[in-house]
């Protein structure tokens, strides 16, 4: 059974009129579990982005959060690498996004 609700992230997201859980309540689950994902922090509008990136260190991911995109990267909605306050800020388009620090693969 899940433990962490009466119903599974993906029956809760379902019953809010979604397909699937939004990657911050998965991930946040995952963690919880003791699974390990990368820091990250929504960041919901442009002026939120500084004091957000001021508690990670880069470079990030910035995907846009809308419950309306399961695959972002095919819509054109994941910047990968950016660096700092400016480039998350110029990578968030001005709408809600999730930011994460980009893991780069060991040699």
């Amino acid at each position: 059974a899940w433990p962490f609700a009466d119903r599974s992230p993906t029956d809760a997201a379902r019953a809010a009129g979604r397909r699937s859980p939004s990657e911050d309540a998965a991930k946040r689950l995952l963690h919880q579990s003791g699974i390990a994902v990368p820091r990250g922090v929504v960041v919901g509008s442009a002026a939120e982005v500084g004091e957000a990136v001021a508690r990670l260190r880069g470079p990030f991911a910035v995907k846009a959060l809308s419950p309306d995109l399961l695959h972002k990267s095919d819509a054109g909605a994941v910047v990968l690498g950016a660096q700092g306050s400016p480039g998350v800020r110029a990578a968030s388009d001005h709408r809600p996004v999730l930011v994460t620090l980009t893991l780069s693969a060991k040699k």
